[in-house]
């Protein structure tokens, strides 16, 4: 399983995405591309607007995004129950 971790603050955090993409699809044996994923949206209390941004992201993606917050301890549990499948 992947983990792409990224930061509500991020101004393109669709770009950045694509960018983690790519470079999974460039790794030399090409089997990173094929493992499932969990998309993580971190410091969503830093970021105003969060709620739009995340589901922007997930639209643009096609994916499930899980917003957390380390500071209010949210969406922890969504992301812990995700992990076990």
């Amino acid at each position: 399983m992947l983990y792409y971790i990224l930061d509500a603050t991020d101004e393109n955090s669709v770009g950045t995405y694509r960018i983690l993409l790519k470079e999974l699809e460039n790794y030399p044996s090409g089997s990173l591309t094929s493992k499932s994923t969990i998309v993580v949206c971190i410091k969503i209390d830093i970021e105003e607007n969060w709620e739009i941004k995340v589901k922007f992201l997930s639209s643009s993606i096609g994916q499930e995004v899980i917003e957390t917050s380390d500071k209010h301890s949210i969406g922890f549990e969504k992301l812990v129950t995700k992990l076990r499948g």
